[in-house]
């Protein structure tokens, strides 16, 4: 589940657009900072012209991202980088990349949870969707 709030969660970094929690209960939930991803989109020195609906869709994807690794690491560059400052170019040109490690762990996490919430549903007596 990606929430999107109006504002950051107490003590959240002040430049953070996002925040996940995995490892956390079901470690499923992730949310994100819209006032702030507004902001961002607004400074053309840092946005570079990105969209709030731009730069909304990585934040959720770096935050989906966070859960599905179980982790939260962040990369030297790419999506999953802690700072985009230096990657927003990238993004604008549909190019800010997912590191080949990180993309098999997460299709490998996505399959995992795929097949227990299948065997969940076998042994409460429902077929699994294909």
């Amino acid at each position: 589940q990606v929430v999107i709030n109006s504002g950051a969660s107490p003590g959240s970094t002040h430049t953070a657009l996002g925040v996940s929690l995995p490892g956390i209960g079901a470690g499923n939930r992730a949310g994100v900072f819209y006032s702030r991803i507004e902001k961002v989109s607004r400074d053309r020195t840092v946005s570079l012209g990105a969209t709030v609906a731009e730069i909304l869709a990585y934040v959720m994807s770096h935050e989906i991202g966070h859960l599905l690794l179980n982790s939260r690491m962040h990369a030297n560059e790419g999506i999953m980088r802690a700072d985009w400052t230096l990657e927003i170019g990238a993004m604008r040109n549909g190019k800010l990349p997912l590191g080949a490690a990180e993309a098999g762990a997460m299709r490998r996490e996505a399959m995992k949870r795929n097949h227990l919430a299948d065997h969940q549903d076998v042994a409460k007596g429902q077929t699994p969707e294909k």
